[in-house]
């Protein structure tokens, strides 16, 4: 790999991102990879929607062998152990079939974004001994091949790979050298170079120059490494616009995640209106054990959050996660899967016509002959019924946008509304989209709204108010505190009920029409208050975008 390229690379980009001059569309039409037409996905002269799953997956190494298998949650936790490739390669390819055959998922996102580092550099963990991305690279980049694998013959898929952020010359290094690598695999039909900034750049603080630098250079090593493949973000809540300004950043379309029901058409009806580029949902879910939350609301879920986004102009879709994971540090992270652990993924094969085997669980030292004859047979003994519903998400028709009842409290909060105005500085213009967020004085609590067509916003909370955040699409960001607002009635903030309620806290199931639906709300829960109070305009300047 080469230093000095991407040292005048770094140098480049930095100069020119100080311009803040957005480009325009990339054109990367090329037989066999998926490009942008007109606002959506196209392949071969077809439209093409994106139905995906997000799968995870661990890292092994056996000397100087390297190879990807399923997360060691999938299937069964207990029988991760095995040192044999084969076989896991035989779990991930099993995994792939079910998504494409059964699901008829026709993407994947593969999350390889788990990169530690110590004093050699970077490196992908594994049980055994460390991966290291620049010294293992020839490695890894065989391993991503044969995980790759199936996608590039019998299965009707393409894949994102989710990477690790290129925001210093070592990752940047590694980044080219796989753009380059894969570049002809049009099986690859995105990467996705961050997951959600919000929550994961490293930088406490970033302003949005420097997260439009950085995006510019990754732009740049794609058209010089993978000129026909695409790159996004992903995205968390509308509030990345105070830092990674989803309109302003040069990629090729957004991909944005979003959870928990009161939540999601709020931001997808945000992100569909104000992020200015073709987007899709990378990522959502709702968690069903089938106790607490029974099986039959994810699917419901997931068939309104599917109507909910194309309605809004999504043009792909995207389900977070393959399957429950049972070490999960909570229980959102635990049961958003389309399966469970109650059984095993059924899937038998014949070898030349003979013997029935399970591929997954061949003790084998290398590779069976003969293993393009299999046919499979899939059984559904641990398949959650959103998984089932899967398939038929692609026969819902886009409807009219609508925007959500509880748009501008999404949560329900009703102690204190504060009202105020954003406007542009120089014109005095009201500024529409804009994304006005509050905390309570001890930062435990934020919350957030938007501006109307006017510039007016209603700031809903169950605790005062004192420090704020403000910023629109193509805007300036502005960040103050603000202790001296009058409130009518005044009323001592210890009195007050449910002070310290955030979104984690706060159950949807109160807020449900009823259980036949998901996102669908009692109607008056939204535009509550026993106090209220007002703010003076905040006034944002416009950003120079040539």
């Amino acid at each position: 790999m080469r230093r000095l390229p991407i040292l005048i690379l770094l140098a480049t980009m930095l100069m020119a991102g100080c311009q803040m001059a957005v480009p325009g569309p990339r054109d990367t039409r090329a037989d066999g990879f998926v490009y942008l037409e007109d606002g959506h996905f196209a392949l071969d002269g077809k439209e093409w929607f994106p139905m995906m799953v997000n799968y995870k997956v661990d890292w092994r190494r056996n000397g100087d062998t390297v190879w990807i298998s399923p997360a060691h949650y999938y299937d069964d936790p207990d029988s991760w152990d095995s040192d044999n490739r084969w076989q896991e390669h035989g779990c991930l390819e099993k995994h792939l079939y079910l998504m494409n055959n059964v699901l008829e998922a026709n993407a994947v996102r593969i999350c390889l974004d788990v990169v530690n580092r110590d004093e050699k550099g970077y490196f992908y963990g594994s049980k055994e001994n460390p991966i290291y991305l620049i010294a293992d690279s020839s490695a890894i980049f065989y391993a991503i091949s044969w995980m790759l694998e199936p996608l590039n013959g019998w299965l009707e898929m393409k894949a994102m790979l989710l990477l690790k952020a290129p925001l210093d010359e070592e990752l940047m290094e590694f980044t080219q050298a796989l753009l380059r690598h894969f570049a002809d695999k049009n099986c690859i039909w995105a990467y996705d170079f961050m997951n959600e900034p919000l929550y994961f750049d490293p930088a406490p603080t970033r302003s949005k120059t420097d997260a439009f630098k950085f995006v510019m250079q990754w732009r740049q090593l794609m058209e010089d490494n993978a000129p026909h493949q695409l790159f996004t973000i992903g995205f968390a809540e509308p509030i990345e616009v105070f830092e990674w300004d989803p309109s302003l950043l040069p990629v090729d379309f957004i991909e944005m995640h979003t959870y928990h029901p009161l939540r999601a058409a709020s931001e997808m009806y945000w992100y569909g209106h104000y992020c200015g580029k073709p987007w899709m949902v990378g990522e959502t879910a709702l968690p069903a054990d089938n106790d607490s939350v029974p099986y039959g609301w994810q699917a419901k879920y997931m068939q309104e959050s599917f109507q909910c986004a194309i309605d809004n102009g999504a043009i792909g879709y995207g389900w977070w996660e393959f399957q429950d994971c049972p070490i999960g540090v909570n229980f959102e992270a635990q049961y958003t899967g389309l399966l469970n652990h109650r059984g095993c993924i059924g899937i038998t094969g014949k070898v030349n016509g003979d013997e029935i085997v399970d591929f997954a669980f061949l003790n084998l030292d290398a590779e069976p002959k003969d293993a393009g004859n299999w046919f499979y047979i899939m059984k559904h003994e641990n398949l959650k019924p959103a998984a089932l519903a899967f398939h038929t998400l692609k026969h819902l028709q886009r409807g009219t946008s609508t925007q959500p009842e509880n748009y501008y409290n999404m949560l329900g909060y009703s102690n204190i509304k504060l009202v105020g105005k954003v406007v542009e500085k120089r014109t005095g213009k009201p500024i529409e989209g804009a994304v006005v967020r509050g905390w309570n004085e001890d930062w435990s609590v934020g919350m957030n709204t938007y501006t109307a067509a006017d510039g007016s916003f209603t700031l809903y909370s169950n605790d005062y108010c004192t420090h704020f955040e403000v910023s629109a699409p193509g805007m300036s960001h502005s960040k103050f505190d603000n202790t001296k607002i009058d409130y009518t009635p005044k009323v001592d903030g210890s009195e007050l009920p449910n002070r310290d309620l955030e979104y984690q806290q706060i159950d949807y199931r109160h807020y449900l029409r009823d259980t036949n639906a998901m996102m669908q709300f009692k109607e008056g829960l939204f535009d509550r208050y026993a106090i209220s109070g007002t703010m003076k305009t905040i006034k944002l300047s416009a950003l120079p975008r040539n």
